[in-house]
């Protein structure tokens, strides 16, 4: 994904990741000095997005938490208090979502004081939006449901084949999750 980045973005504005086991770390600066309207943490709820879709066209789910503060980041290993509370989260979650942490929800919703669909409160908990549309959107904005149509087959396919229950139930939040997205985002195009 970040050879597709332009070469004009200053490579320390790029994401930067680790994976170590199953799971990818990624951190990203949360502002610039060159540049007074970069912002970190939207450039990696873009990234969980991306990769949420992609995962999701594999037949996987993603959880994990964003927080931001301060952290050491290298090849091999991440260290601070920031990755700790992205961590827990990712621990504390049940579902497949990408949770922001407080101070990360309270800096988005300071930042954006408009409604976005990118980052949302879903059953009481302030995530990231992995169905967001604005890449998969037609000539007029709208999301087409041809888009969401290939997801649904995989999550109904997952629920009936898995044998886990506790597999099956976080096939099951998410199908929930993209209905409810279907149901609120006034852009989606139904299928004639």
């Amino acid at each position: 994904m970040n050879g597709q980045v332009s070469n004009s973005v200053p490579e320390q504005l790029i994401p930067y990741h680790t994976s170590i086991s199953d799971c990818l770390i990624l951190s990203a600066p949360l502002t610039s000095a060159n540049n007074t309207d970069y912002c970190g943490l939207s450039i990696l709820v873009m990234r969980v997005i991306q990769l949420t879709r992609i995962f999701l066209k594999q037949g996987y789910l993603i959880r994990g938490g964003i927080s931001i503060g301060k952290v050491s980041h290298n090849d091999s290993n991440i260290v601070g208090p920031a990755y700790q509370t992205a961590y827990l989260i990712e621990t504390q979650t049940q579902v497949p979502r990408i949770e922001l942490s407080k101070d990360a929800e309270d800096y988005w919703l300071n930042r954006y004081k408009e409604s976005t669909r990118t980052c949302l409160y879903y059953r009481e908990r302030f995530m990231v939006n992995g169905l967001y549309d604005y890449y998969y959107q037609s000539e007029n904005n709208a999301l087409d449901q041809r888009v969401l149509d290939p997801f649904k087959e995989i999550i109904n396919e997952k629920i009936n084949t898995e044998t886990s229950e506790s597999i099956r139930f976080k096939w099951w939040w998410f199908k929930e999750f993209l209905n409810w997205e279907e149901e609120n985002n006034p852009f989606i195009i139904q299928n004639i």
